[in-house]
């Protein structure tokens, strides 16, 4: 609080007080003429004293946020005061030049805060970040704030739903948008190096949107190779494979648009190979991806119109035990809808090509050797020993027997379970198919 002070005949005035930030200060003015008579007292409405610069007190979306390479998005920033003036500056990590544009809102429209809003425009860069600066931010009062940086990263080229992985739920809705012709979906041409491509779109789809989704779901699937398997919860219904000797057949549900296999091996034990077309064909998009060196297969495709048809995997088996694969698996229907999923733990048994009798081991012997011998199917087996007169001395087997790898151990005993004597047998194997005869060395 002042009191009257008398300021002559001048029309301004000088206060000599400590003005406090956010303050309110009013100013009272009378006049007096020459014979002491006074007019009434005329009072301004307030000034506010105003010695900070202004502040980002707000950002939507907020800094961080993942924007989609396909889509302009407009990015607000609140300020905790109306402001005169502001420089915006919009870079990106690649070095690509980013369109943009700013618009300075009115402060009269917005009684607490004003509003800087800046549209990056489309498209932009896959796994690209944009760093938007922020200097010059100037209040009414002539404050000014600089040296304000927020980061922006950009979404992958073909991750639809913006989750950083290009799933088949992606694939799906890359098919659909083409069988749709839906242009808001259009990856192609790009340019640039992968992961790094960007969409010049050019309003059709043909080869050049399906190079771009299959550059980037290769990228994607090779770095996903290095990561352990993801676990998927069993849903819908149950899955419907028959293992062959050769080949795995995958039967998918009815009503099925687009399909994920994912297998985990040893691959020093097995490989697998996908039997069905990859590429882009009259039934859809379908692609696959072999990683020989830490054994694992990705095989997805989508179609155009449902599908259940079956998809088969051939097997190689470099080993004669079993193996256990790891699977997980997706069935996609209409509108991304899962009709089964899951993962599951399959047991392989290795099946030899053709029949075959093995030489017994150790030989010579005593007093037990193991008898190997190779069924390629489901066989009746007679396994029977015989000595050097022709005469049989045991049945090891007479049974049927399932297609595999097999083996039996002869303990040097006769039928009636009494030892036999030193000298030279021999072990014949018997099927519909084939018979072989081997030699061996008893000693004692």
């Amino acid at each position: 609080m002042i009191t009257w002070t008398n300021n002559g005949n001048l029309n301004k005035a000088s206060l000599s007080i400590l003005l406090k930030d956010k303050t309110i200060y009013y100013v009272s003015v009378r006049a007096i003429d020459m014979v002491g008579n006074a007019s009434k007292v005329a009072t301004s409405n307030g000034i506010v004293s105003d010695f900070v610069p202004p502040k980002i007190i707000s950002i939507l979306p907020e800094k961080g946020k993942l924007l989609n390479l396909l889509q302009s998005t407009t990015i607000n920033f609140y300020t905790s005061e109306p402001i005169t003036n502001s420089s915006l500056d919009v870079s990106s990590r690649s070095g690509t030049p980013v369109d943009f544009y700013i618009d300075l809102n009115d402060s009269t429209a917005i009684k607490t805060s004003n509003v800087i809003s800046i549209t990056i425009v489309k498209p932009l860069v896959s796994d690209d970040q944009l760093l938007i600066k922020i200097d010059s931010l100037k209040d009414q009062a002539g404050n000014i704030l600089n040296g304000l940086a927020f980061n922006y990263d950009v979404s992958l080229l073909g991750d639809y739903d913006m989750d950083g992985d290009i799933s088949i739920t992606d694939l799906a809705t890359f098919i659909n948008g083409w069988n749709t012709g839906d242009l808001s979906l259009e990856l192609g041409p790009a340019v640039g190096n992968v992961p790094n491509l960007k969409p010049v779109t050019d309003a059709k789809y043909d080869s050049r949107d399906m190079m771009a989704f299959t550059r980037m779901w290769h990228w994607n699937t090779n770095k996903l190779s290095k990561q352990q398997t993801k676990m998927i919860a069993d849903q819908g219904s149950s899955l419907n494979t028959v293992i062959e000797p050769s080949h795995i057949v995958f039967n998918p549900p009815k009503g099925t648009q687009a399909v994920e296999l994912i297998l985990d091996y040893p691959a020093m034990d097995i490989q697998f190979d996908i039997a069905q077309n990859k590429g882009l064909s009259d039934e859809g998009l379908a692609l696959s991806n072999v990683d020989t060196l830490n054994g694992r297969l990705v095989y997805q495709i989508a179609y155009f119109e449902a599908n259940n048809e079956p998809i088969r995997i051939n097997t190689k088996h470099l080993q004669k035990n079993d193996i256990a694969v790891n699977l997980t698996y997706q069935f996609i229907g209409h509108d991304n809808v899962i009709l089964s999923a899951g993962s599951d733990v399959m047991d392989i048994m290795p099946v030899p090509s053709q029949f075959a009798l093995h030489d017994n081991y150790p030989n010579p012997f005593n007093p037990v050797t193991t008898i190997s011998y190779d069924l390629p199917k489901n066989a009746y087996v007679n396994l029977i020993i015989y000595d050097v007169m022709g005469r049989e001395v045991a049945n090891l087997a007479s049974k049927e027997m399932s297609a595999g790898y097999q083996t039996m151990t002869w303990n040097a005993r006769n039928n009636a379970g009494a030892p036999v004597s030193a000298g030279i047998y021999f072990y014949q194997i018997q099927t519909r198919d084939f018979v072989k005869t081997k030699k061996m060395v008893l000693l004692k």
